[in-house]
C-alpha cells in the first residue's frame, strides 16, 4: 500500500485525486467542526470554496431548509447562521440539518477532492476512527493537508503522522511512504505527548487564540474524543458506517 502525504493544497491537483481514496486534514478546525457537526447529528454537510458558491448552493437547495455555516479570516461571516467554531455544532442545533459549509482552508481541500472515489474527513478527535476505517478496505491513500492559505501547518502535518502511526500499528500490509510522510511520523515523535501545546503554539493556534477562540483549541487537541467518520460522496459528507476492529 502507498501512502502519498501532501503538506500544502498548492502541488496537487484534482486529476492526481480522481477516483483515489483521499483523507484530508484541517485540524483547525474545519475536519474537528465537520466531525463535531456529524457526531451530533447532522444530516449532511455540503462543502463550497467560496462564499459566493456556498451563498448559491444554499440558495439552490432551498435557503430556509439549510444551515449556511462557514468562517473567513476564523470568524463568522456576516449573515451566516454558523462559523467555524466545533462549539457552536451542538446536537440541539444541528441535529437532523443539512449545512452548506466553507472555510478559508478545510473547505478548499475538501472541493478539490470531489472527483475521489472517497473523501474521509479526519481531525486529532476522530484520528483512531479514521484508521479502522481504512484498514477496511486495501488501496493507496492521498492525504492532503489543507494548510493555511497555502502555507504549511504543522498541526496538520502532526495529525497525518499519528493517522500514518496507527495505520501501520493496525494494519497487515507493508506501507511505501513518500517523503512528506516520512516527515509527517518525524514530527509526530516530536509532538505526540503534547498535542495541547502544538496547538497553542504553532501559527494559527496563535491567531485563533488572539480573535478570542482559544477554548476551540481545547476541543480540537482532544485526541479520539468521537467515535466517528465523516465522509463525503458525490460532494456529500455523511457518516460512514464503521466495523469495529477484531480484537
Amino acid at each position: 500500500m502507498k501512502i502519498h502525504v501532501y503538506f500544502t493544497l498548492n502541488r496537487v491537483t484534482e486529476d492526481q485525486l480522481r477516483g483515489k481514496r483521499v483523507v484530508v486534514i484541517d485540524v483547525l478546525r474545519t475536519c474537528t467542526t465537520i466531525a463535531t457537526a456529524i457526531a451530533n447529528g447532522g444530516r449532511e454537510i455540503i462543502p463550497a470554496e467560496s462564499i459566493e458558491a456556498a451563498t448559491l448552493l444554499a440558495t439552490d437547495i432551498d435557503r430556509k431548509s439549510v444551515f449556511l455555516c462557514g468562517e473567513r479570516e476564523g470568524k463568522r461571516i456576516d449573515g451566516f447562521d454558523l462559523g467555524n467554531s466545533p462549539r457552536e455544532y451542538k446536537e440541539k442545533i444541528v441535529k437532523e440539518k443539512n449545512i452548506v459549509f466553507v472555510s478559508s482552508n478545510g473547505s478548499v481541500a475538501l472541493v478539490k477532492s470531489r472527483f475521489s472515489a472517497i473523501t474521509v474527513v479526519c481531525a486529532f478527535v476522530n484520528v483512531s476512527t479514521v484508521v479502522d476505517y481504512l484498514l477496511q478496505e486495501k488501496g493507496d491513500i492521498h492525504i492532503l493537508c489543507a494548510g493555511n492559505q497555502g502555507r504549511f501547518s504543522l498541526e496538520d502535518a502532526v495529525c497525518s503522522g499519528m493517522l500514518l502511526q496507527g495505520l501501520q500499528m493496525k494494519g497487515e500490509n507493508n506501507f511505501e511512504l513518500n517523503d512528506s510522510a516520512v516527515a509527517a511520523e518525524v514530527l509526530l515523535r516530536k509532538y505526540e505527548k503534547r498535542i495541547k501545546a502544538l496547538l497553542r503554539n504553532c501559527d494559527h493556534g496563535r491567531y485563533l487564540t488572539g480573535i478570542g477562540f482559544s477554548k476551540d483549541l481545547l476541543v480540537c487537541a482532544e485526541v479520539n474524543s468521537l467515535r466517528i467518520v465523516p465522509v463525503m460522496r458525490d460532494g456529500r459528507i455523511t457518516k460512514a458506517k464503521v466495523h469495529q476492529p477484531h480484537m
